[in-house]
């Protein structure tokens, strides 16, 4: 167990290090796709990398790397051994990425020659971006509050040098991928300010828990009718 399980020895890292892991689910995911495919079912699998900080880790995850006595088997070979094994047809699927990190967020027209989709996860990017998390925050919220030092709770509307970082990696990243696909994940997603930063920085989607889902709905409605 790491001291903050938020930082350290997780998401894509756990991949690098214990690739059998994420072997394992990846043909979890194909083989599923594949059942769904032979029942006559649409299927169209999206693979979500997490916690990615440059685009050499979601390579080597997506497309692995021999390297003298040791081959790292990848996304694209997983799937293809697969599917000779079950002797099924191609189907449609797509690899994306978590941006959680601000060297991510910079990195992003590199990262996006590997991604076909972005999903911003703001709770951690809030956390990375500003060194506080959620529980810390509490603590020292009010004092902050009464000097006027933060507005208001990052964890509940987006702080300004998160906007910025999702603005860089938005526009670095169709740069490179001008059909990228980018959303935004988490509590954030309900806040109805934070909804219109989002389609303003041209942001596709926003996701957030089901009962806040008519909240963030209703937030886009608003927005597109003030549009017309």
């Amino acid at each position: 167990a790491e001291i903050n399980p938020m930082l350290g020895h997780r998401g894509c890292r756990i991949a690098v290090s214990y690739p059998e892991i994420y072997q394992m689910q990846v043909r979890a995911i194909f083989k599923a796709a594949y059942q769904l495919q032979k029942e006559k079912i649409e299927i169209h699998p999206e693979v979500m990398i997490p916690i990615v900080m440059n685009a050499s880790e979601l390579k080597l995850i997506v497309f692995g790397k021999k390297i003298e006595g040791k081959v790292y088997k990848g996304l694209v070979d997983i799937e293809e051994e697969l599917r000779r094994e079950l002797k099924a047809n191609p189907i449609n699927y797509k690899v994306g990425t978590m941006i959680e990190l601000p060297a991510a967020a910079i990195a992003s027209h590199e990262i996006a020659k590997y991604a076909e989709f972005f999903s911003f996860g703001t709770n951690d990017l809030t956390q990375t971006t500003l060194g506080i998390s959620r529980d810390d925050f509490n603590r020292f919220m009010p004092d902050y509050s009464l000097y006027d030092l933060l507005e208001g709770n990052p964890f509940s509307q987006l702080a300004q040098p998160v906007k910025e970082l999702i603005e860089t990696s938005v526009n670095r990243g169709k740069m490179t991928r001008p059909t990228l696909v980018c959303g935004l994940c988490g509590e954030h997603g309900a806040n109805p300010v934070n909804i219109r930063f989002c389609m303003d920085a041209g942001l596709h989607y926003v996701s957030c828990s089901p009962y806040s889902v008519p909240i963030a709905c209703l937030s886009i409605a608003q927005i597109e009718l003030e549009r017309q």
